[in-house]
C-alpha cells in the first residue's frame, strides 16, 4: 500500500536503488508500492497517461552485482515520486489521494500534534533497529521462561545453556568478562547483530520442544552450539563477547521508549 510509512521507509530501503545524490529508481519504487503487477507495465501507461511525467525523470544504468552497467533505468527525486504515487492504478493510488487529502486538512487547521510527531520520531534507524530487536529477544525471554517451567525445568538454567553453547561460558562468567553488575542482562549490551543470533537461538529451541519434546535445555544449547559453529564457518573465529563501552545500554523499558516515539510519530504523520 502506497503510504507515507512506504516513502520513509522504502526510498532509503537497499532494494531500491539509488544515485549518489539520493535520486531512486522509479521501476524499483513501483514495485514496492504495487505488488502483483509489472512496474514497467504501469510505469508505461502511466507515460501514455500522462505524458508530462516522464519530464520528472532522468535516466541512469546501475552496475550490477558484477560491477556490470544495466540498461538505463529512470530516476526521480522524492519530490517527483510524490507527483506520481497518486496517479499509480489501483488501491495504492486511491489511499493515498485520500489520506494525502486527510494530511492537507490538517496542516490548514493547524493540527499540533503534527509538530509533536514530529519531535517525538525517533529518525536513527540504526538505534530503532536495535530497539525493536531487544523488544524480540524479550518477547522470546518470556516464552522460554514459560516453556521450561511448563516443563518442568529451571528458566535460568535453560537461559545459561544459550550462553554456554554460544559463547561457551555460563552466565556468571559472561557477566565478568563484561564488568557487569550480578542481576544485569548481558542482552542490554548487544547489537542488533547479536540480538538476532540469541533470537534464533531461542525460535530453533521453542520450535524443537513443540514439536519433538523432550529437554528444553537441551535444545537451547544445541541450537547455540549451531550458531556457534555457523559464526565461527563465516567469521573465521569464534564469537566474541559484546563491548558494553562500545554498544551502549539499552534494555527493554528504553527500547519500548524508542519504539513508542517512532510509532507515535508513524500513527500521526503516515497516511495508512
Amino acid at each position: 500500500m502506497a503510504t507515507l510509512q512506504h516513502i520513509n521507509q522504502d526510498w532509503f530501503d537497499q532494494k531500491v536503488r539509488q544515485t549518489d545524490d539520493g535520486r531512486a529508481s522509479l521501476l524499483d519504487l513501483i514495485r514496492h508500492a504495487i505488488t502483483g503487477k509489472s512496474e514497467r507495465t504501469v510505469w508505461k501507461r502511466l507515460k501514455e497517461q500522462h505524458p508530462e511525467l516522464e519530464g520528472l525523470c532522468d535516466r541512469v544504468a546501475f552496475c550490477d552485482g558484477a560491477g556490470r552497467l544495466n540498461t538505463p533505468t529512470p530516476v526521480v527525486t522524492l519530490e517527483a515520486w510524490l507527483q506520481i504515487l497518486p496517479l499509480l492504478p489501483g488501491a495504492a493510488g486511491k489511499k493515498y489521494r485520500q489520506q494525502t487529502a486527510e494530511l492537507i486538512v490538517r496542516i490548514w487547521r493547524g493540527d499540533a500534534d503534527l509538530g509533536l510527531a514530529i519531535m517525538l520520531r525517533d529518525t536513527d534507524k540504526k538505534r530503532l533497529d536495535r530497539a525493536n530487536a531487544r523488544l524480540r529477544v524479550g518477547e522470546f525471554n518470556k516464552r522460554v521462561t514459560k516453556a521450561a517451567m511448563e516443563n518442568g525445568e529451571q528458566p535460568n538454567r535453560v537461559h545459561d545453556a544459550r550462553y554456554r553453547g554460544y559463547y561457551r561460558k555460563h552466565t556468571g562468567q559472561v557477566r565478568q568478562e563484561m564488568g557487569l553488575a550480578k542481576n544485569e542482562s548481558p542482552l542490554n549490551f548487544m547489537d542488533t547483530g547479536d540480538l538476532a543470533i540469541h533470537e534464533a537461538i531461542q525460535h530453533i529451541a521453542l520450535k524443537a520442544v513443540e514439536h519433538k519434546g523432550g529437554s528444553l535445555r537441551s535444545y537451547v544449547e544445541g541450537a547455540a552450539k549451531q550458531m556457534r559453529g555457523v559464526y565461527e564457518e563465516a567469521v573465521g573465529s569464534a564469537p566474541v563477547l559484546p563491548d558494553p563501552v562500545k554498544v551502549g545500554y539499552m534494555d527493554t523499558k528504553d527500547a519500548r521508549a524508542i519504539r513508542a516515539s517512532d510509532d507515535a510519530g508513524q500513527m500521526r504523520l503516515q497516511f495508512g
